[in-house]
């Protein structure tokens, strides 16, 4: 994923808990990780999917949601969605695959596939969050009539 320049920022109404990121690939789930946190959300990292179930089982109303990889061995994905909404119907899931979607049916949210832009990547988070994002000033073109 590319880097950002600046931080994102979103228009919440409520807080938004922690981030729960599961891939088996360090440099992946780090990555991740430093996009959402240069944007003003807490993380919590897991490398299986084993691992993200143990820890969304000891708070799953505090994650606000889940982004996994569809094929982090011993436990994949798919599994995990399942045994977590299992946990709680309403989890928010974003689910990551490279090559191909996963061929059984998936409960996310949400399905993205590697590599993933920060484009895509935030619509998927604005679209699973019910947030907006703010505009950026320095970003928006002067105004007509102010050459």
């Amino acid at each position: 994923m590319e880097s950002i320049s600046r931080p994102i920022a979103w228009d919440t109404r409520q807080p938004i808990g922690p981030v729960l990121v599961v891939d088996d690939e360090v440099m992946v789930r780090v990555g991740l990780c430093k996009v959402l946190a240069d944007s003003g959300l807490d993380t919590v990292q897991a490398g299986d999917g084993q691992d993200a179930v143990a820890q969304y089982r000891t708070r799953p109303d505090a994650i606000s949601l889940v982004i996994l990889d569809a094929a982090t061995p011993p436990m994949g994905g798919v599994e995990a969605v399942r045994l977590i909404r299992g946990l709680n119907p309403t989890a928010k899931v974003i689910l990551t695959h490279r090559n191909q979607a996963p061929a059984s049916p998936v409960q996310a949210d949400a399905v993205l596939a590697k590599p993933l832009t920060l484009g895509v990547f935030c619509d998927a988070l604005q679209k699973v969050l019910k947030v907006e994002r703010r505009r950026d000033p320095s970003r928006l073109p002067p105004p007509a009539g102010n050459a």
